[in-house]
């Protein structure tokens, strides 16, 4: 994770990312960075079973996150 996200420095505590795409590739990975930095996440992906476990992982590591199936 960049010095950018990791120090701080871009404050999402107490927001909400939306994420399309999140349900693997770059949108996991930037779902991931956001909820790593302290925003709850809502992600959307048409891969119900990939978004769902996505969302799965982040909350069992301390985030707040929701999959969404929409296409």
């Amino acid at each position: 994770m960049g010095k950018v996200m990791s120090e701080g420095w871009l404050g999402f505590d107490g927001k909400v990312c939306v994420v399309t795409g999140s349900g693997g590739g770059i949108g996991e990975g930037i779902a991931r960075a956001f909820a790593s930095a302290g925003a709850s996440v809502a992600l959307i992906d048409v891969k119900g079973d990939q978004v769902n476990a996505v969302a799965r992982d982040i909350s069992a590591g301390g985030g707040r996150a929701i999959g969404i199936v929409a296409d």
